[in-house]
């Protein structure tokens, strides 16, 4: 009796762990089951998802721009100021020996300007044209066409003790250059010509108020020297100026 006993408590211990492994292999298929679904899905769930949204807004943040990928910004000045105005002095100079210069660019291609100053036929006033073929904002290479007024005025040449008193009439002449605008940080500016001046007339240009006889051929000479279009450089233009720009 007591060995029958034994016998089915050991039975039915047995059987009791069998079902305890039994429901354990159970659970851990059932888990794994479920992590390889949750695997399937979260996989199926990054193939219909655009890449663009795979990334959470503290990524996108974190993520470098477009300007810090292509490196630091070129300052760019733009436009030249408009308005030119400064000194001048040359030979044959639309402004004269010593004067002004002043310019307006109605556009990037276009500058209408006035000099004037003390040349050597009196005081000299000349309306200027200014093309730049390459615009004034980027390469500063112009062609200028200037007509000079050349007042004229009291003069006088004097050759040894023999001196004549003159009056300058009014001398028209035309120059045609070329130069070079260079602009300085954002409101200086510098320049330099090189052309030809024609007088326009003939030499029958002064009058003798004082003194009587006409020139002799030393004064003669000596008053080509400060007339339009002549001298020791002949008609040949060289300009040299700077000042500021604005507007």
């Amino acid at each position: 009796m007591k060995w029958t006993q034994l016998t089915g408590t050991a039975v039915l211990a047995f059987s009791l762990g069998n079902t305890a492994f039994a429901q354990k292999q159970h659970g851990e298929a059932v888990a794994s089951a479920k992590e390889g679904k949750t695997a399937v899905d979260e996989e199926k769930r990054r193939s219909t998802t655009p890449a663009s949204d795979t990334f959470s807004s503290d990524e996108d943040d974190d993520a470098p721009s477009l300007d810090a990928l292509n490196g630091p910004a070129v300052e760019s000045h733009g436009q030249l100021p408009r308005f030119d105005l400064g000194g001048s002095f040359g030979y044959n100079n639309p402004a004269g020996m010593l004067g002004f210069e002043t310019e307006y660019r109605v556009s990037e291609y276009l500058g209408l300007g006035l000099h004037g100053g003390l040349g050597g036929w009196g005081m000299r006033l000349s309306p200027v044209v200014h093309a730049y073929p390459f615009g004034a904002s980027h390469l500063g290479l112009y062609a200028e066409a200037a007509f000079s007024m050349n007042m004229g005025g009291p003069a006088s040449v004097q050759i040894n003790d023999l001196e004549t008193q003159l009056e300058l009439d009014w001398a028209p002449a035309v120059n045609v250059s070329v130069g070079y605008r260079r602009q300085w940080y954002s409101h200086f500016w510098t320049s330099l010509k090189l052309g030809y001046q024609w007088k326009l007339g003939g030499n029958d240009d002064y009058r003798v108020t004082e003194g009587g006889a006409p020139l002799t051929p030393p004064q003669q000479t000596m008053l080509n020297l400060v007339r339009p279009g002549a001298g020791l450089l002949g008609g040949f233009v060289l300009g040299a100026s700077a000042g500021i720009a604005f507007l």
